[in-house]
């Protein structure tokens, strides 16, 4: 991206005291990528301006903040119009690996979304969805394989051609601010 001159702006929360924030732990592609990331001192409110980004993408984060729906409306808010809305790692609400997690009493996701879910939330936000997928079958986080871009392209094949993918981990979406 730096070669395409696109400017990046990272930001997370700070001290969220469960190690779960840029701030804090190791974060190998911020320190890899040289990224400064901007502290956000509210739950969901952004320090930037009305319609000052082209695009925001989200790792693994709408399903953590206080309030989901306030956190689209300033996603909508800080995009231009027609900006692009990624967001990527939603945990799914039929998921078998997060069913497991929570019969042992891991509610790290306590917060699981649904399609229609999404759908309503970009709804309410006046977000426009443009695709919404399903990914990660098979669980990564607690298992290593030896030969990962393997396993990577299998689970996506998977994800993407089979029924199996209605019990996937997340699901992830695109929508722009019309």
């Amino acid at each position: 991206m730096r070669e395409m001159d696109v400017q990046i702006t990272s930001c997370d929360v700070r001290g969220t005291g469960t190690g779960d924030s840029a701030f804090g732990q190791t974060t190998p592609i911020i320190e890899k990528a040289s990224l400064t990331v901007v502290p956000l001192e509210h739950p969901y409110l952004l320090p930037f301006d009305d319609a000052s980004f082209d695009l925001v993408l989200s790792f693994g984060v709408l399903e953590h903040v206080p309030n989901d729906l306030a956190s689209l409306s300033e996603i909508h808010r800080v995009l231009k119009p027609e900006g692009l809305f990624f967001c990527f790692f939603l945990p799914y609400y039929f998921s078998w690996t997060q069913r497991l997690a929570h019969l042992r009493e891991d509610f790290y996701h306590n917060r699981l979304y649904s399609k229609k879910m999404v759908k309503d939330l970009l709804k309410e936000t006046n977000f426009e969805l443009l695709d919404l997928w399903h990914r990660q079958l098979l669980p990564k986080n607690s298992v290593s394989y030896a030969n990962y871009h393997v396993f990577e392209s299998v689970d996506q094949w998977l994800s993407e051609n089979t029924p199996f993918k209605h019990i996937g981990t997340n699901i992830e979406f695109v929508a722009f601010k019309s």
